[in-house]
Order: structure tokens, then sequence, then C-alpha cells
């Protein structure tokens, strides 16, 4: 059995309405992680924090500066050797499937659909988990590992500060359709995005270790892929994040989906992970059920 006493259980938001949310995936994984610490990062404390879980009051902000508060900021108030990041759409499920090699890195995320992938006539960015079909042809891919749910050693949330690595924001994309918002290829702007492809080289020359494809995938999953999950694969991963899956009720361990039934249940392995939330004792609520 690992020491969990080595990890922080995490998790930061500047806005105020999904603490709550946030509160109860730290919750949830504590209980999978016996010996772990909570630590929750929001503009104020929810009702009903539990004893062991200390809170830290930050101003609201938005994504963008979640970002930045992530790669430069939160190393400061993590008192142990990893930080486990959790949201309240990514929790830790089963510490059955739990690997005691999962500490031998320094950042380690699902594989999410997007990759940049190195063909001959330059590095594109596949989404839509397409980077799979050349992943399998040999062609060389760089991951993207989700951060929503990641596990992150202290070495690697104090090195960007310590690195001086810049956040660079490209300029972005012309925003087409209404209602306009700021996009940008790649997402270069999300911070897994940036740990994992802008940044990762000069991490790794400084000694942090990213995950293989094979570890990132039993470590988490986002979303099901061809090659990558089967129904069965699926029953042996640690924890899961995705936008459509959020924590309701963590006693009665309930979650809701943002879409309806029948369309996750058209999304390709979805109901693998439907069937092992229910399995591992979580019932699913729908939007139609209020």
């Amino acid at each position: 059995m690992s020491d969990f006493s080595r990890i922080t259980v995490v998790s930061v938001t500047g806005l105020q309405a999904v603490a709550s949310g946030a509160l109860s995936a730290i919750e949830l994984s504590m209980r999978q992680l016996s010996g772990s610490r909570g630590l929750l990062l929001s503009p104020a404390q929810p009702e009903g924090m539990m004893k062991n879980v200390r809170h830290v009051a930050i101003k609201p902000f938005g994504y963008m500066e979640y970002s930045l508060f992530v790669l430069y900021s939160l190393g400061q108030f993590i008192d142990t050797e990893f930080a486990l990041i959790v949201q309240n759409d990514g929790w830790a499920m089963d510490v059955s499937n739990w690997r005691p090699e999962f500490f031998d890195y320094d950042y380690l995320g699902a594989p999410v659909h997007l990759a940049r992938v190195h063909r001959h006539d330059g590095a594109v960015y596949r989404g839509g988990f397409s980077w799979v079909e050349d992943f399998v042809k040999g062609v060389p891919v760089e991951n993207i590992f989700n951060g929503g749910f990641s596990l992150r050693s202290k070495k690697l949330l104090n090195a960007p500060r310590a690195l001086g690595i810049p956040f660079q924001i490209p300029v972005p994309s012309v925003s087409a359709t209404a209602p306009h918002a700021m996009q940008w290829d790649g997402e270069a702007v999300l911070e897994d995005v940036w740990l994992c492809i802008s940044a990762r080289q000069q991490l790794e020359r400084a000694g942090m270790k990213f995950p293989s494809l094979d570890i990132a995938r039993q470590f988490s999953i986002e979303h099901a892929a061809p090659v990558l999950h089967g129904e069965d694969s699926v029953r042996h991963i640690f924890g899961h994040h995705s936008k459509l899956r959020k924590i309701v009720d963590e006693n009665r361990r309930i979650i809701r989906y943002d879409i309806p039934q029948p369309i996750a249940e058209s999304i390709y392995g979805e109901k693998w992970i439907m069937d092992w939330f229910r399995d591992v004792g979580y019932s699913i609520h729908w939007p139609m059920q209020g």
C-alpha cells in the first residue's frame, strides 16, 4: 500500500459557485486516499467543510488566471511531496486501481483528445482523438495530459517560477460566431497544454518526468478512445475528469451529466464509464431529472 500522506488533495477555483462541488471532490478523493491532506482555495469557505480540509481564501478569477495561479502560485500552499488536483468534475474513483509507480512521475493526468503530431510537413494539432491514427502508424505524437485531475510533484509545481519559464499568450484566432470569445489554435493558453507542449522540454531538462501514454491512461480518463480504451480497461483506472460529469452529492454519491442520456450513450466508451460509476456505488442523474 502506498503512503498517501505524501499527497495533498487540492482544488482551486476562483468561482465561488463551484466551490461546494470542488470541496466534494476533495472529500471523495480523501476517502480513497487514507492519510492524505485536503486543501481548498476559493473566494469563501463553503458550508459544511470537514475539519481535515484546510481553506485558503483567494480572489475571484476566471480560467486564464486559474492557469497562471496553478502554474506559478499553487506550489507555495502545498506542504507535501505531491498534490492531487481535483475539481467538481474530476476526482479519485477507485483506490484499488492506484499503482505505486504513479509516484515516479512529476506530472500525471489522463491523455486528452488533443495532441500535437509531427508529420513530414510540420507539426499540427489534431483533436477528437484523431491523433491515435498517427500514433498507431508510428508518427511522433506529443501528448497532452489532463490537468483537471492530475498528480503533480512539489518540484513540478515550483518549477515554472523557479526556472523563470514565461507564459506567453499567442495571438488568438478570429472569433467567427456569436457569442464571441477569444480562441487559440491548440488551446495553448490552457495550463495543461502549456506544461505538456510549450514548457515540457525545459521542464524535462530540469529533471521533471512525464508519463508514457500507457501509464497516463491507467491513471485517469477524460473520454474514451478507440485503441486506448476498452470496456474492461476502463474499470482499472484510478480517477476521472470530464466537463460532462459533475458531483452533486458526495454523501449519497450522486453525479450529474450535463447532456441527455441518449447523447451521452452515443459517445464512444461513455456507457462503459457510466457502468464503472455504478459499479463503485454512484448513481447518475440526467438533465431532465432536475
